[in-house]
C-alpha cells in the first residue's frame, strides 16, 4: 500500500508570489471600539447626591414628609432602576464585537445603590419622627 502523492500547497498571498497581502473587507475595519456609557454612573451618583442633599437640608426645606419620601424614592429605587439600565445596555452592547464593556461602571453603580439604601434608612427614620410628632401634637394615638 502506497500513499497517494500529496498535492503542493498553494502559495500564501503576499509572500514570494509578488501579490499584495490580504486586506480585510471594509466592513471589519472600524474606528475605535464603542465603550460602555458612563451616563448611568453619572445619573445614579446624582440621584444619591440629591437624596443626601434632601436629608441634609431637611430643616431649610421645611421638614415635611414629602421631601423625605422623595429622598427615599430617589436614592435606592431610582438608582436601582439605573443599575438595571446599565446592565441591559452593557448586555446589548456585547452583541457588537467592537464593544468594550466596563464592569467597573456596574460595580460602582452597585456601591451607589447600597449607599442609597443607607441614606434611605435616614429618610425613613425622619418620616417616622415627623409622623410621630404630628400624631402626638394632634392627639391621635397610634393603633387606637
Amino acid at each position: 500500500m502506497t500513499n497517494p502523492p500529496i498535492a503542493p500547497r498553494p502559495p500564501i498571498p503576499g509572500t514570494s508570489t509578488g501579490k499584495s497581502p490580504v486586506v480585510p473587507p471594509p466592513m471589519t475595519i472600524q474606528g475605535e471600539p464603542t465603550k460602555a456609557s458612563i451616563i448611568p454612573l453619572i445619573v445614579s451618583m446624582s440621584f444619591l447626591l440629591i437624596s443626601l442633599a434632601l436629608y441634609l437640608l431637611r430643616y431649610q426645606l421645611g421638614g415635611g414628609i414629602g421631601w423625605h419620601l422623595l429622598g427615599y424614592l430617589v436614592a435606592p429605587l431610582l438608582a436601582s432602576l439605573v443599575l438595571g439600565w446599565d446592565v441591559v445596555a452593557q448586555r446589548q452592547g456585547r452583541k457588537d464585537p467592537w464593544f468594550e464593556p466596563k464592569p467597573s461602571y456596574s460595580r460602582l453603580i452597585r456601591i451607589i445603590v447600597a449607599l442609597g439604601f443607607v441614606v434611605a434608612i435616614f429618610h425613613i427614620i425622619e418620616v417616622g419622627t415627623v409622623c410621630g410628632q404630628d400624631f402626638v401634637q394632634t392627639g391621635v394615638l397610634c393603633g387606637g
